[in-house]
């Protein structure tokens, strides 16, 4: 009600403020001039809001703001496929009912985005599901199970050592 017929115009000032100015407008009275009128806001005025750009989640608090890069980089799809493959893993070796100290063969046949992931983290695949090798193979899906990794198709096959 304040600016009446002038709302756009000072809507399109008021998105022009720096920071500054919207502290000032926050913690009291900020003078704007819209149509070569002077007005007087207050932080009761007007509503921030903050959009983070895309691929940021941003979160504030107390007057402090983070922003995380939430983009997927090529090491971290390669990380997550690795992750999620010992998942797999893990979850067979239960239905498979082997105890918790059995230690195990992998075999797999996959796509080049998970022979990658496992040859970059083979070290750590091998620790988390005690298995003595984890190595490609030319398996024949009766002999395996086929298990979906974020996507990617995979076939393994689990001997017991």
């Amino acid at each position: 009600p304040k600016f009446g017929p002038l709302m756009k115009q000072a809507a399109a000032v008021i998105a022009k403020l720096t920071p500054d100015e919207m502290n000032q407008c926050l913690e009291g009275q900020l003078e704007i001039e819209v149509a070569g009128e002077k007005y007087s806001i207050w932080g009761d005025d007007i509503e921030i809001v903050r959009t983070p750009r895309d691929g940021l989640a941003v979160s504030e608090n107390d007057g402090v703001v983070v922003a995380i890069n939430t983009q997927l980089d090529d090491d971290l799809m390669c990380e997550g496929l690795a992750r999620e493959f010992v998942n797999k893993i893990q979850n067979r070796r239960k239905d498979m009912g082997l105890e918790i100290t059995q230690r195990i063969h992998v075999a797999f046949s996959a796509d080049e985005a998970v022979g990658t992931a496992v040859a970059n983290y083979r070290s750590y695949i091998e620790t988390e599901t005690l298995a003595l090798s984890c190595e490609s193979a030319d398996l024949q899906e009766d002999e395996c199970v086929r298990l979906d990794l974020n996507g990617h198709d995979c076939l393994v096959r689990i001997t017991v050592d």
